[in-house]
């Protein structure tokens, strides 16, 4: 499954529904090669994209566009992120830097395998129609009020 089909599922929801949350929240990018995911527009930080939580780094930032892999390289068995300005920061931007670099160093990625999506209910990473009510009991503090008729025998 590709970050373009859950954009389209979670763009035929509403935004602000409780469904739609539960699509956001639900699905989370398992990262291996890098090469499938844009940097910028698709690693979330309090589910804005990187380049509009970080608005100042993204634009002193000489790529503007480009994979994750492109943003990075190993070092030693470590991956080690490279994000390069157009020129050296002023000292109110430095702030907005020391930010971005910690919100990347929380960032931890895997030896080299295909990118993906996983399904963060599940301890597989795979949807399924019980852990999607699960998630939505744990969001509604268990209090689902059609539970009894609607998933019964899920």
């Amino acid at each position: 499954m590709n970050p373009f089909f859950v954009r389209a599922v979670h763009s035929l929801l509403k935004a602000d529904s409780l469904l739609g949350v539960m699509i956001e929240d639900g699905f989370g990018v398992v990262l291996g090669k890098r090469d499938r995911l844009d940097f910028w527009n698709d690693i979330k930080w309090d589910s804005r994209t990187l380049k509009a939580a970080f608005l100042r780094v993204y634009a002193l930032a000489v790529k503007k566009s480009g994979s994750i892999q492109e943003f990075g390289c190993w070092s030693s068995s470590e991956w080690v992120w490279d994000v390069q300005t157009r020129r050296n920061l002023f000292y109110w931007e430095k702030d907005q830097w020391r930010s971005f670099q910690t919100f990347l160093s929380h960032i931890i990625i895997h030896n080299p395998t295909s990118d993906a999506l996983a399904w963060k209910f599940n301890s597989s990473g795979v949807f399924t129609v019980s852990s999607f009510r699960q998630g939505l009991e744990k969001k509604l503090d268990g209090s689902l009020p059609i539970q009894n008729v609607l998933w019964k025998g899920i």
